[in-house]
């Protein structure tokens, strides 16, 4: 079971996670990063691995957003489902935690 944090922090930035049952329902999304807001929302009908994938999918569109980088949406996907992989592994330092 994965623990998803209440909040991140990018660049002094507090970045509030929501999990939001209607999400996919009513956006089509499994997550969202709002960046007026500074919150990322996951659709909370996910598995939890689904949930952890989606969650680094967000927090990389965050790094992108607050860093200014130039990235394309398939270069950020690929990069979420990398770090996933090697978090999965369980031989990298984790934000997400199994209880």
């Amino acid at each position: 079971m994965f623990k998803i944090p209440d909040y991140i922090e990018l660049n002094k930035l507090k970045i509030k996670i929501n999990l939001d049952p209607n999400l996919l329902a009513d956006t089509g999304n499994f997550g969202d990063y709002n960046t007026r807001t500074l919150t990322i929302t996951l659709s909370e009908t996910l598995s939890d691995q689904k949930k952890g994938l989606i969650l680094l999918h967000e927090i990389i569109e965050a790094i992108v957003d607050i860093y200014a980088l130039n990235l394309k949406q398939t270069e950020i996907q690929a990069l979420g489902v990398a770090f996933h992989e090697l978090l999965m592994q369980g031989k990298l330092y984790t934000i997400i935690e199994e209880e």
